[in-house]
């Protein structure tokens, strides 16, 4: 009986000490591609941070929790014990039903009518007169929470709150009925670009552009892709692969992007294959998150422009209308507040206007960054 005590008191001190040995040597990452984030650093070790606490603080709530080794194999197992034994139906915040992860969401009010009343500031402030139409892209919840018994947004209460509170000038567009779930992502929260050429089709009966689409496309896979609910989730899920679609009409598109920091354009490319081996793979899509992108198309049969206030989701979707257009810019006022527009964007008048934002976006609409008084 001594010797097992002995024994199991050994291997519990081995232990601990092999893995206090094994952080010490270790020297983890500054970005976790799981969870598509920067890891946190070894904090700033001064006297005065440590007498007033901020150091062990800093230490024992972000660097120790983010630093640790085998620390994706330990989420993990974390998240398949709160599932299989726990009985919890999500992990994270992230639930998965019908082999598609997706994010716990409730309905916030508040923040749907800000959106709305942002977007009412932006329309009087530039887009008076225009041609102007707004839609709303369902996040995953709407095919899988009710039907999964998870909570989820209220969505006609939500459509019904923004087409209320919209100048009424601004035409809404429902695509809902457009969209079901295998046009999305498994494991990320975006639609998939091979999915929604009948979306791009279905705006242009709408907005009147139909007849300037180009419908023959060739596609490119890249596998394989983990979208960001697979780290979220910390749970085995079959990868997706990334389709991107192009024609020969692509060839001859100049795509530019803002830089913040000179304050002016720099040309990049609709697709960079580079970008999949990065934070996030979904930056195949014109380059990711960025204030403000333009796409000209000197082939185009019209001189019509549209102008695009949107979120991630519209990366696929505008290479998918670059053939409607002379001219397309997207406008993300999450990088740039919309009381600059007027200084970096000329809203011509033989043009069309559209608010694209997915609910996720609209439903936490403090990340739309709009000061207009």
């Amino acid at each position: 009986m001594k010797l097992r005590n002995y024994l199991t008191a050994g291997a519990f001190i081995l232990v601990i000490f092999g893995f206090f040995i094994a952080n010490l040597i270790y020297t983890p990452p500054e970005i976790s591609m799981s969870e598509r984030r920067k890891l946190a650093k070894f904090p700033e070790l001064t006297w005065e941070r440590v007498v007033n606490g901020k150091f062990m603080r800093e230490f024992d709530d972000n660097f120790s929790l983010d630093s640790f080794i085998f620390r994706d194999t330990f989420r993990t197992a974390k998240a398949y014990f709160a599932r299989g034994i726990l009985m919890q139906k999500d992990s994270n915040d992230i639930y998965v039903a019908d082999g598609y992860a997706a994010k716990l969401e409730t309905l916030n009010d508040k923040s749907i009518q800000s959106a709305a009343e942002k977007f009412n500031k932006v329309y009087n402030a530039y887009l008076k007169g225009h041609n102007v139409y707004f839609s709303v892209i369902p996040d995953k919840g709407y095919f899988l929470a009710e039907k999964h018994g998870y909570p989820g947004i209220d969505y006609e209460k939500l459509v019904s709150i923004m087409t209320s509170a919209m100048d009424p000038d601004m035409k809404y567009i429902d695509m809902f009925d457009q969209l079901e779930i295998s046009d999305y992502y498994t494991t990320d929260l975006h639609w998939d670009q091979s999915k929604i050429v009948k979306i791009a089709e279905f705006l242009g009966t709408e907005m009147g552009f139909a007849d300037r689409l180009d419908k023959e496309y060739t596609s490119k896979e890249l596998s394989p892709f983990y979208g960001v609910y697979y780290g979220q989730a910390a749970l085995t899920i079959a990868p997706d692969k990334l389709t991107y679609l192009t024609n020969e009409n692509f060839d001859s598109l100049k795509v530019s992007l803002f830089d913040t920091k000179k304050l002016e354009y720099y040309e990049a490319e609709m697709y960079n294959e580079d970008d999949f081996s990065g934070v996030d793979p979904y930056d195949v899509f014109l380059s990711g998150a960025e204030p403000l992108i333009v796409i000209e198309n000197e082939n185009a049969k019209t001189d019509k422009e549209l102008f695009i206030f949107r979120d991630s989701f519209t990366s696929a979707l505008a290479p998918l209308l670059s053939d409607a257009y002379s001219k397309i810019t997207l406008i993300d006022m999450r990088y740039i507040d919309g009381s600059l527009l007027g200084d970096y964007v000329e809203f011509t008048e033989n043009s069309d206007v559209l608010f694209l934002y997915s609910t996720l976006i609209l439903n936490s609409s403090g990340t739309i960054n709009v000061s207009i008084k």
